[in-house]
């Protein structure tokens, strides 16, 4: 019988330990008045970390409505993993957890709690969907190269202000243009006016011509005229 119980005693102690969590930052029905320095599980063993996969271990903080709080970035240390503390306003949350040791069993929970916090509280944005790490930061850069790519605002200005002067001259000039065809032609005004002072010039030197015959008829009407007596 003593051989027995030592053997039995024995194969206990080789037999691999239960992966559990033996730590945590809440627990059902606490109360929380100060956002703590993380929100973290810790286990009896250490926390399986593989390299390029994020969702090996996840952590959440929710409120009362499903929504999410946090970039879901999970940072692990050992037996311990944890994420930046991230809660909203004041209300029922809960901190829900899986994490895989280092033998792969994976350990799941949900611990429920009350978040209290000053009114002076600079609450976090709720998210409707799940965040994934680095997705915050990937959306931020792509917006931050699209506003770089767009023209501001006074270079749009200074386009569009340089397309309607170019626009204007365009169209000045093809009035002018349209008025000049629709005219006579620069040549025929040189004619005209030649031919008006050639005109003029006429009609002066026939008006000499009829005064002079007339002053000299006046003087030939007076040699021939007959003497009168007195």
């Amino acid at each position: 019988m003593q051989i027995l119980a030592a053997l039995a005693m024995f194969s206990v102690a080789i037999l691999p330990a239960h992966a559990a969590v033996v730590d945590s930052t809440v627990s059902n029905g606490d109360t929380l008045t100060e956002a703590p320095e993380s929100f973290s599980v810790t286990m009896n063993e250490d926390i399986l970390q593989v390299a390029g996969v994020e969702t090996a271990n996840v952590l959440y903080i929710q409120d009362a409505e499903g929504n999410y709080y946090g970039d879901g970035c999970v940072t692990v240390d050992g037996t311990t993993a944890s994420i930046e503390p991230a809660l909203g306003e004041a209300g029922e949350y809960t901190f829900s957890y899986t994490v895989v040791s280092s033998d792969t069993h994976a350990v799941s929970d949900t611990f429920n709690f009350t978040w209290e916090p000053e009114a002076d509280f600079a609450a976090a944005e709720a998210q409707a969907e799940a965040p994934t790490c680095g997705a915050a930061e990937e959306s931020t850069e792509a917006t931050e190269e699209a506003t770089e790519a767009e023209p501001t605002d006074d270079a749009a200005t200074e386009d569009a202000a340089e397309e309607d002067a170019t626009e204007d001259a365009t169209a000045s000039d093809s009035e002018t243009t349209g008025e000049e065809d629709a005219g006579l032609p620069g040549w025929a005004f040189a004619v005209i006016s030649i031919a008006l002072l050639a005109l003029i010039v006429g009609v002066i030197i026939g008006n000499w011509v009829k005064a002079r015959r007339q002053i000299e008829d006046n003087r030939a009407n007076d040699d021939g005229a007959p003497e009168v007596d007195r």
